[in-house]
């Protein structure tokens, strides 16, 4: 009997394919974890985070005034948003900090880990741990379940797991999705008026300076010119019919 493998992303694989009334992720070699279209993916929404971080640190500073002091009707009663904000930004470095210690060892970079928690700049510790993820994603994807630690959504407390790097890399990639989901209230947005070339949904958007377009039903990503070619053979394809 012939097993599929198929993408960990399950229904929300980029590539997800409808059977039997399901959606499930596109079919893969028995010997990898992701899809193509969701390995590029992660290694987009890694290459990202830096920029995550310093747009989660202009948002921290839009909620305190720019000056420190929250912002709202009382000094002792901060706006509960700039916490859920803070939290999310230390994940980051905390989270990349994790894998990149394990990849580094793989691939005979030094990562000090007492220096790092300590005594370096949480951006810093962010843009060197991209710097070895983004160079090494199937390093990164292939690393075995290990014991590490947690942290709540909240940030408040931590507890000990198994997690593989596949894992750790749908982490990096929901964060990279949370992230935007915070910012992206302030982000100029373009809705396109044409629908989806995959799932024939009219809900493509791109951000403002973004050469990718995002279809909010499916969750596929397209490049502008991905887009104008799916977008040419469609038409076609109408015309034939």
């Amino acid at each position: 009997m012939t097993v599929d493998h198929r993408c960990y992303r399950g229904s929300r694989c980029s590539a997800w394919e409808r059977v039997d009334n399901d959606k499930l992720g596109a079919q893969i070699p028995a010997s990898r974890g992701l899809c193509d279209s969701c390995a590029r993916h992660v290694s987009n929404a890694v290459a990202d985070l830096p920029g995550d971080y310093v747009q989660l640190e202009l948002a921290i500073a839009r909620q305190y005034g720019g000056g420190g002091e929250p912002v709202s009707g009382s000094r002792d009663r901060p706006i509960p948003i700039s916490v859920h904000i803070e939290a999310l930004q230390r994940l980051l470095p905390f989270e990349t900090s994790v894998w990149a210690e394990q990849v580094a060892g793989l691939i005979g970079v030094t990562w000090d880990s007492t220096v790092m928690d300590r005594h370096a700049r949480p951006g810093w510790v962010l843009q060197r741990a991209v710097g070895i993820l983004g160079g090494n994603i199937s390093a990164f994807l292939a690393l075995q379940p290990t014991a590490r630690q947690v942290w709540s959504s909240s940030g408040d407390a931590v507890r000990f797991e198994e997690q593989s790097g596949l894992e750790g890399a749908i982490t990096l990639l929901d964060l990279h999705h949370r992230t935007r989901a915070v910012i992206g209230v302030r982000k100029l947005v373009h809705r396109l008026t044409v629908p989806c070339p995959r799932c024939d949904t009219q809900a493509l958007e791109r951000a403002d300076g973004d050469d990718n377009i995002d279809c909010r039903a499916c969750a596929r990503r397209y490049t502008w010119d991905e887009y104008q070619k799916l977008c040419t053979l469609l038409a076609r394809s109408r015309e034939a019919s």
